[in-house]
């Protein structure tokens, strides 16, 4: 049957997207080159990186009522063009020398903000664009691209500052801009019909909506907490590498662990967008989860830069078969109309995860487990000494208590995806949650459209 979806349109509104995300990548490392060499200070760095989260947090749920108002291709146009607004308000404060931190700090949040709608939105999008069967593969094509782009963008960014300077780079985000936009505009993108009527008409009562609605789903919840806690893992390991790895290594050799990881982004990406994942997504889920995790478990153990190269890739090759799963179960178990609201608020609470992992984790290296492990002195006045086979199983030294504090994370991570797989009711999500309405929606949909346009 025909229902006018194919992966083909949307491979063509990824590469669109895709350029025009590498653009606003290229810009975003230019500025914070210039922020750090103008200002001088790490904490008008940081100012600026929490300015480029929190309004996107905060602003998720409104964006989310909104993405559901709007056709989606014109809400990703306009997502689109609040963000070009962005980087040429920046772009001209830069041209005539008159930019500031302080312009950066109010740009880059209402840059954040536009962020809001283009993620989920986008999200939300590929149900109309890919039947339920290519959602994996998509999905896997999604991870792959964006997997490239954070790899290359900064190297990139390095090379083509050192080369042509940031007033050229700007041009090439406005030039990738465009063509981000000129793929939207050619694009057919359905509509979305109206399956789940509001409840009023108000954002706080449609947010309200979403609300119930995922409380009639709550394997779905299941769902969220397991992705918040594989993220929060993943998202510690970010801050905590730097110190486990120049504890036995040197510089170069931590940035080749670090390439090392990006490429396997890509492979597994690769590997969803040929496969397209297990028929049953949630067992792509829980064992690519359960993977994950007994290789956070046990990579830090060996103060070996191949053992924790290895652990690092193919932990990075397997994140793309959890975040592809997760995402088609969504995808699939939530309507098209539900999708902007719920899609946020997902977003919402797993991008909430990464300042607490890092805040956390730097606390609870710096005042536990890094003094804890430097000498078996520390370690033996700990519960009487019945904890000294730490010391010999991970050694002593700079280092070794966050490799110790590593390891305890992936060990909460995988008991927690174990009990999910003993879940019968996890389990059954594929089969026990009912898939979305595709067929009414798209009938509701085309009629929609057709008078419409008559």
């Amino acid at each position: 049957m025909s229902n006018g979806k194919s992966l083909g349109t949307f491979y063509f509104i990824l590469a669109g997207q895709a350029l025009s995300f590498l653009g606003t990548s290229l810009t975003n490392f230019g500025l914070s080159i210039w922020v750090y060499e103008q200002a001088g200070s790490v904490m008008d760095f940081t100012l600026v990186a929490v300015a480029g989260v929190l309004p996107n947090l905060v602003f998720s749920p409104i964006a989310g009522v909104l993405i559901d108002r709007w056709p989606r291709k014109k809400m990703l146009i306009l997502g689109q063009l609040g963000s070009v607004l962005c980087t040429l308000a920046v772009a001209c404060l830069y041209w005539t020398d008159t930019l500031a931190v302080w312009h950066i700090v109010i740009i880059v949040s209402l840059s954040s903000i536009c962020m809001a709608f283009l993620r989920p939105g986008f999200m939300a999008t590929i149900t109309l664009l890919v039947n339920n069967e290519d959602l994996g593969k998509a999905n896997g094509a999604l991870a792959t691209v964006f997997g490239i782009i954070m790899l290359i963008a900064p190297a990139l960014g390095g090379a083509l500052i050192h080369l042509i300077g940031l007033d050229w780079v700007f041009v090439i985000d406005l030039a990738t801009f465009s063509l981000g936009v000129g793929v939207l505009v050619v694009a057919t993108i359905p509509p979305v019909a109206s399956v789940n009527k509001a409840s009023g008409t108000g954002i706080m009562s449609e947010m309200g909506d979403a609300w119930h609605y995922l409380q009639k789903k709550p394997a779905l919840i299941f769902i969220l907490v397991l992705s918040v806690i594989v993220n929060f893992n993943l998202a510690a390991i970010q801050v905590l590498v730097i110190p486990v790895v120049l504890g036995f290594a040197n510089k170069a050799e931590l940035g080749a662990v670090m390439s090392v990881a990006g490429a396997g982004v890509i492979i597994g990406g690769l590997i969803m967008m040929a496969w397209g994942g297990p028929q049953k997504k949630v067992f792509g889920v829980l064992y690519s989860g359960l993977a994950i995790a007994l290789l956070i478990i046990l990579f830090p153990i060996v103060p070996s830069i191949y053992v924790f190269g290895v652990g690092a890739f193919i932990s990075m090759a397997v994140y793309p078969i959890f975040t592809a799963c997760t995402q088609s179960i969504w995808q699939t178990k939530v309507d098209a109309d539900m999708q902007g609201r719920l899609f946020s608020f997902r977003t919402m609470v797993i991008s909430a995860v990464a300042p607490i992992a890092y805040i956390s984790s730097g606390f609870l290296s710096d005042h536990f487990f890094e003094p804890l492990m430097l000498e078996e002195s520390n370690l033996s006045e700990l519960m009487g000494g019945h904890l000294l086979w730490l010391g010999e199983l991970y050694g002593y030294g700079k280092g070794r208590g966050v490799a110790v504090l590593i390891s305890l994370y992936g060990l909460f991570c995988f008991c927690c995806l174990f009990f999910a797989l003993s879940s019968r009711r996890i389990r059954g999500v594929d089969a026990d949650l009912p898939d979305c309405n595709e067929e009414e929606s798209l009938a509701k949909s085309t009629n929609e459209f057709a008078n419409n346009e008559g």
